[in-house]
């Protein structure tokens, strides 16, 4: 065989071979094809700003699989695009991110998807329906959220010991989960939309709030839901409350004005056994 003849061989069997790899794409992402769409399943690459395609080998990027991107510290920018819908647990948790953009197809945010990430803003597209306990906990520099109309659920301290100044929750949100907001290190504002009708236990324990407005649907606060609030100075609770749990307002040593205006019957929670 001639030399030229068993180079371009050897360069077609290279090329061949590169193509029919399916689990890399570029900028050295990892995927797996499932009934003609690709989930992300990992990246091997070093970059500090990632754009996720939309599209590969002719398929859809519909998700990113839990854990792809953990640990990744050098990553600080990534774009997602609107053709993922589901965002899996611990998928960027503890990564180097300051920057996100979430494309407006995603529907649901996993389990400590992004959490002790170094994000500074977030915004959340009106896409997401569900956001998963402990996402984004522990996101210190997380100083303003901006929450997307079809929101329905905030899981166990998915913004827990974040640094959120001021919080408008979604007209859309049915409640406020266990200590959804618990530790926030400079959260002074909170307003819970008409929607919600549980507060529940230690949502927001701990948070220095100063100002709360309590939408007029809650029927419960529960234990713990404002613990230690030391700088409270007051609360009105709307007429639709009918239970307080316990230890719900313990250790607001500012508090001072409790309003409950108009006739209900209502249950003051005990702890005592």
């Amino acid at each position: 065989m001639k030399i030229d003849q068993y180079l371009t061989r050897k360069t077609l069997l290279f090329v061949m071979t590169i193509l029919s790899l399916p689990t890399v794409v570029q900028a050295q992402l990892l995927f797996l094809t499932n009934n003609g769409a690709i989930t992300i399943t990992g990246y091997s690459g070093i970059a500090t700003t990632l754009n996720i395609p939309s599209s590969t080998n002719g398929y859809s990027v519909t998700s990113i699989a839990g854990a792809a991107f953990e640990g990744v510290g050098t990553l600080t920018n990534i774009t997602i695009p609107g053709s993922v819908t589901n965002i899996g647990t611990m998928a960027f948790e503890s990564t180097g991110l300051t920057s996100l953009s979430l494309g407006n197809g995603v529907v649901s945010i996993g389990t400590s998807a992004f959490s002790a990430t170094k994000l500074t803003s977030l915004t959340i597209p009106n896409s997401v329906t569900s956001i998963g306990s402990l996402a984004f906990d522990a996101c210190f520099g997380l100083t303003n959220v901006t929450f997307g109309t079809g929101l329905t659920n905030i899981g166990f301290s998915a913004f827990g010991e974040t640094a959120l100044i001021s919080l408008t929750l979604p007209n859309g949100l049915t409640s406020v989960s266990s200590n959804a907001f618990q530790q926030g290190l400079k959260l002074a504002s909170v307003t819970i939309p008409n929607s919600v009708v549980s507060i529940e236990a230690f949502a927001f324990i701990g948070c220095p709030l100063t100002n709360v407005v309590i939408g007029t649907n809650v029927t419960s606060i529960g234990f713990g839901a404002f613990d230690s609030c030391s700088k409270l100075p007051a609360i009105t609770i709307p007429n639709s409350v009918t239970s307080i749990g316990p230890d719900a307002f313990d250790s607001c040593y500012m508090l001072t004005n409790v309003v409950m205006s108009g006739k209900r019957q209502l249950e003051f929670g005990s702890d005592d056994n």
